[in-house]
């Protein structure tokens, strides 16, 4: 998502060292980078400083969703339900659950494992389901279509309250 999804969303053509050059410098990159240095080396912070970044990454998911209401705003109602909001719903929601359950029972998985990875392909909660918020945040920071991208975070995450409890019926 960080490379190429990037390129593609920016429109620009670029070379594989080029990608890598972005990729290094994303804040999103560097900031996984640190956390991890930060988990592997056992560095702490000061009390306050560990409030601050926690109530900082607080903040992200309804600033997100802050964005995404106003670009929807904006959005005509009729215009919600278009084919390609239809068709990503159907897949995300419907299809690749489906999929997982299907190849997750083939295997011989346990209940279990298969039920969570229904679960997670299926819930708004997960990070990539049904859309997740960073469509739109990156859709808004690299100029693509924000409304397309904010019509497909409200309509999979509305209608993932019906497919979501559905699917686990078949677990």
């Amino acid at each position: 998502m960080w490379s190429a999804g990037i390129t593609m969303l920016s429109r620009q053509r670029s070379d594989w060292n080029s990608v890598g050059i972005k990729l290094l410098k994303n804040q999103c990159i560097l900031a996984v980078l640190a956390g991890l240095a930060r988990g592997l080396l056992q560095v702490s912070f000061p009390p306050f400083v560990e409030t601050a970044l926690s109530r900082l990454g607080d903040c992200v998911s309804p600033l997100s969703m802050v964005l995404i209401g106003s670009i929807i705003a904006g959005v005509e109602p009729r215009g919600l339900l278009d084919k390609w909001v239809v068709s990503y719903t159907e897949l995300r929601l419907i299809v690749l659950p489906l999929c997982v359950l299907a190849l997750g029972r083939l295997l011989g998985l346990p209940a279990a494992v298969t039920g969570t990875a229904v679960t997670l392909t299926a819930m708004p909660a997960a990070t990539t389901t049904p859309a997740a918020t960073t469509t739109a945040l990156l859709a808004a920071r690299y100029g693509a279509d924000t409304a397309f991208a904010s019509r497909l975070v409200l309509v999979s995450t509305v209608l993932s309250l019906v497919t979501a409890p559905f699917l686990l019926l078949f677990l």
